[in-house]
């Protein structure tokens, strides 16, 4: 029975959408809204905090700006991939 209840588990999806405010514009920085500071983690640490505790099975951060390999890096170094 067990097996049962698994397939039927419903699976939740979160898409979080960054972005870069005016005051975060800049040339060099790799950052965003999500990638700042909260407390002593990011924005983006805390939000991958809440949706462990709500089980979600799938997280995908989109960025609604010209992102380069250094936010990309940064991003995944705060949220790996989970399975």
């Amino acid at each position: 029975m067990p097996l049962l209840r698994e397939r039927n588990r419903e699976v939740t999806a979160v898409a979080l959408l960054d972005w870069r405010p005016a005051y975060l514009r800049t040339d060099a920085a790799d950052t965003s809204l999500l990638l700042s500071l909260l407390g002593t983690g990011t924005l983006l640490d805390y939000l991958c905090g809440q949706s462990c505790v709500a089980e979600a099975g799938t997280l995908t951060v989109v960025p609604n700006f010209q992102w380069n390999a250094g936010y990309v890096e940064a991003v995944r170094a705060i949220a790996p991939q989970r399975s």
